[in-house]
């Protein structure tokens, strides 16, 4: 049997693998608490079991392995406690008319009786909560961005053990326009440039196409968002790690021009990806991304070696501590299994480097696809009932034109004051959306793109247990072959 593969005291397995991974470890086991104390646990039993639970720490305190395992099960605990302390009962304020302090966080679409958008509502009744909702507003006079104190009736509609939330606001009611504080102003005036910066320099669908990507307005796509979905490319529409990286690089590049020092040019940076999340609304995929970035570029002031693993579970943990029902939220469900997936995939199969870059790139890109895509295919079939065959191969075309895209569009916005350059810009970025956009339409037109098949939670299980078993098989065959 090859050296790798002897058989080593589970206690310095247990050891090696707190020191290595131990903050992924602990998000899995808050994440997990969560879960369970949201359904299950009550309060006070959670609470009693936390001081059982710390007080058996400090008895076990010398003895390593037990200590640690007392502390994943006090993570748990804490987990279930802090979804209990943190949620409100809002079904006690539905079906009856309450005061609402909400943000309009995305842009109103004008029908012929009440225009539609969707708001961040802060307070009901006084009451601080977190709730996305989709408003219906029959006054027709709520602006995008801006902070309302106004009265309305909440209503609950579920979908697969999901609960989601509308509000009504019928149009003879009297909203109270919040003054907004200087960083929500410089946003909104930022958002409004670009915005106007599209509508005039693009044609309609380019402007629509990259409102919708670059600043997460997604509302404006219209047939294109369901051919995105169709070829299983919808991942593409997050602003997530791809928009973050070629943000930095950007920013980094420029800041590097002007002969600012490395470091200082990495905090730059970092300011302006914050700025950047604000802008477009910070998603949960897009606070997963920079909060990555920010541990990185962290480590590497303080010139520590940083985990991946352990960066993505630091980065769930604060999500997690900002907003506890974000996990059960999909978009945060498939960002952190996509990069999970990708991150485990190469840390299983490393590839070595090829000299010509542009086939190292596309290679990537090919074995990152099908990593996430393993990843997350029984989540999107659980939730949508459809399984997408060829997304791994549609990645590998559109993904590279799509970073390029949003390359020339940053160049765009930088040389925005220019009119010469901007007129020319437009048009290959119109050029480049246009190809884009049928590329797309031409594979969702294909035969067999997808499979309707709904996997049950049990299906779930069983899938990622054989995964599991699968891909330590190809592990140990690899180690074989290599030792010969």
């Amino acid at each position: 049997m090859p050296s790798n593969f002897k058989c080593i005291p589970i206690s310095i397995f247990f050891k090696k693998l707190f020191s290595s991974y131990l903050n992924f470890i602990l998000f899995l086991s808050f994440s997990l608490g969560i879960i369970l104390g949201y359904y299950l646990f009550s309060f006070i039993l959670l609470f009693l079991l936390c001081l059982l639970c710390l007080f058996f720490i400090i008895f076990f305190n010398r003895k390593v392995i037990i200590s640690r395992f007392l502390i994943l099960i006090c993570f748990f605990l804490l987990g279930g406690l802090w979804i209990k302390s943190s949620s409100l009962k809002i079904d006690y304020f539905l079906n009856k008319e309450n005061q609402f302090l909400l943000e309009v966080i995305s842009l109103p679409q004008k029908g012929v009786l009440n225009n539609i958008f969707f708001a961040k509502v802060k307070k009901i009744n006084g009451f601080p909560v977190n709730l996305k909702v989709k408003v219906y507003d029959y006054t027709k006079q709520m602006r995008y961005l801006e902070i309302y104190k106004v009265k309305g009736k909440l209503t609950e509609k579920r979908y697969k053990n999901k609960k989601f939330y509308f509000l009504w606001i019928k149009s003879n009611t009297e909203k109270e326009k919040l003054p907004s504080s200087f960083l929500r102003q410089i946003i909104k005036k930022v958002n409004e440039y670009i915005l106007n910066l599209f509508k005039n320099k693009l044609n309609q669908q380019s402007w629509r196409f990259l409102s919708s990507v670059f600043l997460g307005r997604r509302e404006l796509l219209k047939g294109e968002k369901k051919v995105f979905v169709k070829i299983g490319i919808a991942h593409l529409l997050a602003i997530s790690g791809l928009h973050i990286g070629i943000a930095s690089f950007f920013v980094f590049f420029i800041f590097r021009f002007f002969r600012l020092k490395y470091r200082v040019c990495l905090i730059l940076s970092l300011i302006f990806l914050y700025f950047y999340a604000f802008l477009v609304g910070m998603s949960f995929s897009t606070l997963r991304a920079v909060l990555m970035y920010s541990i990185f570029s962290l480590g590497f002031l303080l010139k520590r070696k940083t985990s991946l693993f352990n960066s993505l579970g630091l980065a769930g943990l604060i999500t997690l501590l900002i907003e506890p029902t974000s996990i059960f939220n999909l978009g945060f469900q498939l960002s952190y299994f996509c990069v999970f997936f990708i991150i485990l995939g190469f840390k299983i199969f490393p590839f070595k480097g090829i000299t010509f870059y542009g086939l190292n790139y596309l290679r990537n890109i090919f074995f990152a696809s099908i990593f996430a895509t393993l990843g997350v295919t029984p989540l999107i079939s659980y939730h949508f009932g459809k399984i997408y065959l060829f997304s791994i191969f549609y990645n590998v075309f559109l993904v590279p034109l799509f970073a390029f895209i949003l390359m020339v569009n940053f160049v765009l916005i930088i040389f925005s004051p220019f009119e010469f350059f901007t007129l020319y810009l437009g048009e290959i970025l119109n050029f480049l959306i246009g190809v884009f956009v049928k590329l797309a339409q031409f594979l969702g037109s294909l035969k067999f793109s997808s499979l309707s098949y709904r996997f049950s939670f049990t299906n779930i299980i069983f899938y990622f247990i054989s995964l599991f078993f699968f891909l330590c098989f190809l592990k140990r065959l690899t180690a074989i072959k290599e030792s010969r």
